[in-house]
């Protein structure tokens, strides 16, 4: 039996969104295009791979048996791919790079500008937000995902992917000028905080370096916008704490302290069997590049 590799990426965004509408959004399809391709499938198989759950879908035993063995399936027509056009010596995109916003902002914008210019036959593209998914590098939807780690947070959801370190950075403490009490966190404990929520690294991050001063914050604005932090800030607001990456455009009335023993790793990851694909490793260099220009 022969699978459809289209029906198939269609079960495996299901099984990682939960829901027919946000594949489907994923997907660029309607709701009701992606159930019919999954009936097809089931058809195929002759058993069912999804069940209901209220409004949410679950794999079957032998949904989740398809997906298990799909992820070897895709990455060997990706490695098919990856040596034809290594063969050929044809560096071509599109490459798609998925970037937090400051990463986005400083990072992507100058790897972009060198690439036009040495390559300007290659299509990169950019999709861009204030919190990484994961997801979209394993499914396919972009090739090159640039994601942090803290070392004050280890993590593993980088295990299994390609990494390149394209930077490591220092962590500031950003006060108001006016109300600056210096670089001892503790001195801070009863002025209100700007963070996103504790679910986000950078804010889990916060809340962690302030506890180690012995006190819990008072987050009072939640946000994970770099300029909005720094105007709250700027107004005397609220203090923060923010990567130097995030802390490059500082408006006046920000007194910055470096955090001492904290620091930020920005990685780039690919799926392992796209790394040596000549775009995809054009575009690693030209982001390295840019990394080690952010970090001078």
């Amino acid at each position: 039996m022969v699978v459809d590799l289209h029906r198939l990426r269609f079960l495996r965004e299901v099984a990682a969104r939960g829901t027919m509408a946000a594949a489907a959004e994923a997907l660029s399809y309607t709701p009701s295009a992606v159930s019919q391709q999954l009936a097809i499938l089931e058809k195929e198989f002759g058993t069912a791979l999804l069940e209901r759950r209220g409004r949410n879908v679950a794999l079957t035993p032998a949904g989740q048996a398809l997906v298990d063995g799909s992820d070897e399936v895709f990455a060997a027509a990706e490695r098919v791919t990856v040596a034809v056009e290594a063969v050929s010596g044809r560096v071509a995109g599109p490459v798609t790079i998925g970037a937090f916003q400051s990463a986005g902002l400083r990072l992507v914008p100058t790897a972009l500008v060198s690439l036009r210019e040495e390559h300007p036959e290659l299509e990169v593209h950019l999709r861009q937000g204030l919190n990484v998914d994961l997801r979209d590098l394993q499914l396919g939807h972009v090739d090159i995902c640039i994601d942090q780690e803290y070392d004050m947070l280890p993590h593993k959801r980088h295990l299994g992917l390609d990494a390149r370190v394209l930077l490591e950075e220092p962590v500031f403490l950003a006060v108001p000028t006016g109300r600056d009490a210096g670089p001892d966190l503790a001195a801070y404990e009863t002025y209100t905080w700007a963070a996103s929520d504790d679910f986000d690294e950078c804010g889990e991050l916060l809340r962690m370096t302030c506890r180690v001063s012995g006190y819990q914050p008072d987050v009072r604005f939640h946000t994970d916008d770099v300029e909005v932090t720094l105007r709250l800030v700027a107004a005397g607001l609220a203090v923060s704490i923010l990567p130097r990456l995030a802390a490059h455009d500082v408006p006046d009335g920000v007194t910055l302290h470096a955090v001492p023993g904290t620091q930020r790793r920005v990685k780039a990851l690919t799926r392992p069997g796209t790394t040596s694909r000549p775009a995809i490793a054009l575009v690693l260099d030209h982001l390295c590049r840019s990394g080690g220009a952010a970090s001078g």
